[in-house]
């Protein structure tokens, strides 16, 4: 999605009035065209490249900066369980995002969260 903003900037001296446009344009990462190959045998360094860049732009590389979190326990805080849930979810994302990017037969060799 594409958002278009324009602005109305006045300035005026004694005898003139200068009006200014500012155009503000929003974009939509995944709008962007830096095409992910799928993955193959001679890829692999452009296709890793591509998709980390991806995964940062849909905001879904929190697993791949972070620890995994320890697993939950009775014993875990609101925030402990917030963030392993976080997580979680954020790794689902990543792995189904990798598995669209990559030829079938590989794709059956990747463990799929649960």
């Amino acid at each position: 999605m594409v958002k278009h903003d324009i602005y109305l900037l006045s300035n005026c001296d004694d005898k003139h009035v200068f009006f200014n446009y500012v155009v503000s344009k929003s974009v939509n990462f995944s709008d962007i065209k830096c095409g992910i190959p799928k993955l193959k045998d001679d890829n692999y360094k452009v296709w890793k490249e591509r998709v980390l860049l991806h995964l940062g732009w849909m905001d879904i590389d929190y697993t791949i900066r972070k620890e995994k979190p320890l697993a939950i326990t009775e014993t875990n805080t609101l925030v402990a369980v917030d963030l392993y849930e976080k997580w979680d979810r954020y790794n689902r994302l990543s792995v189904t995002f990798i598995k669209t990017n990559i030829f079938v037969c590989i794709r059956g060799s990747i463990v799929q969260p649960l």
